[in-house]
């Protein structure tokens, strides 16, 4: 996944941080992501289903051509 998750640094950097809910976005993800990998990271059945969520997200940001 790791051009993906590049791709959607990208996006983030490019676009996100220009609006009041993107940095708020920015911000909960700084603030919770780690502990909420933590956990997904230990199983199996988190992992795919966030797989799941961010596929759509992948997805659209790929059209963006970002």
């Amino acid at each position: 996944l790791a051009p993906d998750a590049e791709m959607l640094r990208r996006f983030r950097d490019f676009m996100l941080q220009w609006t009041v809910l993107g940095e708020l976005a920015g911000e909960a993800y700084y603030t919770f992501g780690p502990a909420i990998a933590g956990v997904v990271g230990e199983s199996e059945l988190l992992r795919a289903t966030a797989r799941a969520v961010l596929d759509p997200i992948v997805q659209t940001v790929k059209v963006l051509r970002f």
